[in-house]
């Protein structure tokens, strides 16, 4: 197996790539962009398997999502915004530099999936308190699983 160094695998405009996802708080649209170029390329099926992770986050922060088809595109409009800047990256105009500016500020906030209509279809005030935070601040993260909540679900469910 062939070694690489920090340097060989620095990605333009971030460091590292990112080997997963936290799980404590939403992923950020750099966290997404890091995950995928973590496969080593940008493949259709990379972007899917990082559709698929952030998902699983987004479904343990019990925060209804939009439909997958419409996150694919989402992503892809990242991808190519970040090839576009990449492919001048040599650059050194005022121009690049702003835009590139530009883009890790857009990059550094949450990569929002939720559905349209997710905070007034959310029951649970602590979910939507946690929405709402990693849309800003992003203060909070997420815990342990709620067993109470969890037993709630169980007895909903059993009653359907």
């Amino acid at each position: 197996m062939a070694c690489s160094t920090r340097k060989s695998t620095e990605l333009f405009l971030f460091d590292q790539p990112l080997e997963k996802f936290t799980g404590r708080q939403l992923p950020t649209g750099e966290e997404v962009l890091r995950r995928l170029y973590s496969f080593g390329c940008n493949s259709k099926s990379n972007r899917e398997a990082v559709v698929t992770e952030l998902v699983e986050v987004w479904v343990k922060a019990r925060i209804p999502t939009m439909e997958i088809r419409s996150i694919k595109v989402k992503l892809e409009s990242v991808v190519k915004k970040y090839e576009k800047l990449k492919i001048n990256r040599k650059r050194s105009t005022d121009t690049q530099q702003a835009k590139e500016v530009h883009f890790k500020n857009e990059l550094s906030r949450l990569f929002d999936i939720s559905h349209k209509d997710a905070l007034s279809s959310m029951k649970n005030k602590e979910d939507q308190a946690f929405l709402r935070d990693q849309r800003t601040e992003r203060k909070m993260a997420m815990g342990g699983v709620d067993q109470e909540l969890v037993r709630k679900d169980e007895e909903v469910g059993a009653e359907k």
